[in-house]
């Protein structure tokens, strides 16, 4: 599970769904949660949790699509395996990790150095822990 060390920048909420706003490393994301903590306010520094599974990656990505969360990040290390590829990613002093297919790292040509943007679902990101 890829930890992110965040703060709360907004909270929308209506009925039981609550839209939460944060600043990872000066970049925006954003969480889509139908039950949350209510002690949950405005300047709280919390941790971010996403599975490796649910983080994709676009090289080379100068489109629109409806997923907010689209962070800016260097590849660190790439490990091909023999049907998956394990990929670090560097965002500020954070790592974050990614697992695709083998066959997308190959036909994306994934290189150490290369600047990505990984794209999160709002609804895969979930908050692991409120710090104080």
């Amino acid at each position: 599970m890829n930890q992110l060390p965040a703060k709360v920048t907004k909270i929308q909420r209506l009925d039981n769904l609550t839209l939460v706003s944060f600043d990872f490393e000066g970049q925006p994301m954003q969480m889509m949660a139908l039950e949350i903590n209510k002690k949950l306010e405005i300047g709280t520094e919390v941790i971010l949790g996403v599975k490796a599974t649910n983080v994709m990656l676009a090289k080379e990505f100068d489109g629109i699509l409806s997923i907010s969360n689209q962070l800016n990040c260097i590849i660190e290390k790439i490990d091909n395996g023999a049907l998956l590829t394990r990929v670090q990613l560097c965002i500020g002093a954070n790592l974050i990790e990614c697992i695709i297919t083998q066959k997308s790292s190959y036909i994306m040509n994934l290189q150490e150095g290369d600047t990505l943007k990984i794209l999160i679902n709002e609804s895969k990101l979930s908050i692991l822990e409120i710090l104080l």
